[in-house]
């Protein structure tokens, strides 16, 4: 069965492999294009840019992270709504940008996290110790 409302036509794109990402990129913004894997046999950790999609999944993975942190932490109002109007493609040097900022940010979150942890401890230690010489000073003054 086709449901498709035009019929279609089996091109094949050659393009160098500097330009290809602008290249789907610009095919990507009309909506018309369908691309069909003619690499099939390769597993996919063969695949040529396996690299780039792992780091996009790294990106999400920390994206997601920092936003339930956010969310438990219950500060809501601070994530802005998702602009879907907007789907512009980023480039991929802008990608590798955000990438570093965002690995640092997560990493100084996490550090930032335990630092809390570490003062919540030393807290709880201090307030157990005030409370033992507080309870030794009412023992010796009776």
């Amino acid at each position: 069965m086709n449901f498709r409302s035009e019929p279609l036509k089996l091109c094949q794109l050659i393009v160098q492999r500097d330009a290809a990402y602008a290249c789907v990129v610009e095919l990507g913004k009309y909506s018309l294009v369908q691309f069909k894997d003619l690499n099939h046999q390769l597993t996919t950790f063969q695949r040529t840019y396996v690299r780039e999609v792992r780091r996009c999944a790294e990106i999400e993975r920390s994206l997601r992270y920092l936003e339930n942190e956010v969310l438990e932490g219950g500060a809501t109002d601070h994530i802005p709504n998702l602009d879907i109007s907007n789907a512009d493609v980023t480039p991929m040097r802008d990608i590798y940008v955000l990438e570093a900022k965002l690995f640092e940010f997560e990493r100084d979150f996490r550090q930032f996290l335990a630092n809390e942890a570490q003062l919540k401890r030393n807290y709880n230690d201090l307030k157990q110790c005030k409370c033992v010489y507080e309870k030794v000073e009412a023992f010796f003054k009776v």
